[in-house]
Parts: C-alpha cells; sequence; structure tokens
C-alpha cells in the first residue's frame, strides 16, 4: 500500500509540495488500515457477544471460589457465644 518511494526525487520532480502530500498518503493509509482492523475486531466481538455457545463461564468460577472462601471463614457461634471457624 505504502510502496516503494523516494523523497529526493519526488522533491525535485514536484518541490516542496511533495513532502506534505507523501505525509497526507501515509497518514491517510495509517487511519484506513486501522479502521479495518477495528472493524474487523468489533465484527468478532459481536458474534461473541450473540452466541451463547461462545461465551466464556468465568463468572461460575468466581461464584465457586467465593462459596469456598466465605463458608472456610465464616464463624459459626457456639453454644457458649464464643465464635468458632467453619469445619
Amino acid at each position: 500500500m505504502l510502496g516503494k518511494f523516494s523523497l529526493d526525487r519526488m522533491m525535485n520532480f514536484y518541490g516542496k509540495g511533495a513532502g506534505f502530500f507523501l505525509i497526507l498518503y501515509l497518514l491517510t493509509m495509517i487511519i484506513v488500515v486501522m479502521n479495518f482492523f477495528v472493524s474487523i475486531l468489533n465484527d468478532f466481538l459481536v458474534a461473541v457477544a450473540t452466541s451463547k455457545h461462545m461465551q466464556n463461564r468465568d463468572f461460575e468460577v468466581m461464584d465457586h471460589f467465593v462459596d469456598t472462601v466465605t463458608q472456610l471463614i465464616v464463624a459459626k457461634n457456639d453454644n457458649d457465644g464464643t465464635p468458632t471457624f467453619a469445619d
């Protein structure tokens, strides 16, 4: 897309405007390529968000972790009122 070019040769032929147009062209191409990249990523994110089969279940792992830690830490009261930890 950017190709092979010689700035010195372009400056000799077109004058001082060659550098401006070269920079303008390069920035335009970078923006276009980045736009393609972002649109491809967006399409994949939409496909994953709408497909239940492709979604991960990390929340279930976190729920299990929280439940396990809660069961280990939560204190129970004995008959005499002193706290003891769950077994």
